[in-house]
C-alpha cells in the first residue's frame, strides 16, 4: 500500500512538471489546471470502475490491471521500435 501511495504521489508531480515545462511561462498555470483536472477525472473513473469490478470478484481488478499494464508495456516497445525506425 505504501509503495502505491508513493508511486501515485510521485507520478502526479512528474506529470504536472513535464506538462508545465512543455509550455511557456504565460500558459503554465492553465496547463497545470487542465492536467490536474484530467488526473482527478481519471482517478475518479478508476475508483468507480474498480469498485464495481470488486463486486464481481476479488481478483478481477488485479487481473484487469495486469492486462492493461502489459498492454501499456507492449505499446511502449512498439512505439519505440517505430520511432527508432524513422
Amino acid at each position: 500500500m505504501l509503495i502505491t501511495v508513493c508511486g501515485a504521489g510521485l507520478s502526479y508531480v512528474f506529470i504536472v512538471t513535464i506538462c508545465s515545462s512543455l509550455v511557456g511561462e504565460d500558459d503554465q498555470g492553465w496547463i497545470m489546471g487542465i492536467t490536474t483536472s484530467v488526473i482527478a477525472i481519471a482517478w475518479t473513473i478508476t475508483a468507480l470502475i474498480m469498485g464495481w469490478l470488486d463486486t464481481v470478484g476479488l481478483y478481477v481488478p488485479i487481473i484487469i490491471s495486469l492486462l492493461i499494464g502489459l498492454l501499456g508495456i507492449l505499446s511502449l516497445f512498439l512505439f519505440n521500435f517505430v520511432y527508432k525506425k524513422n
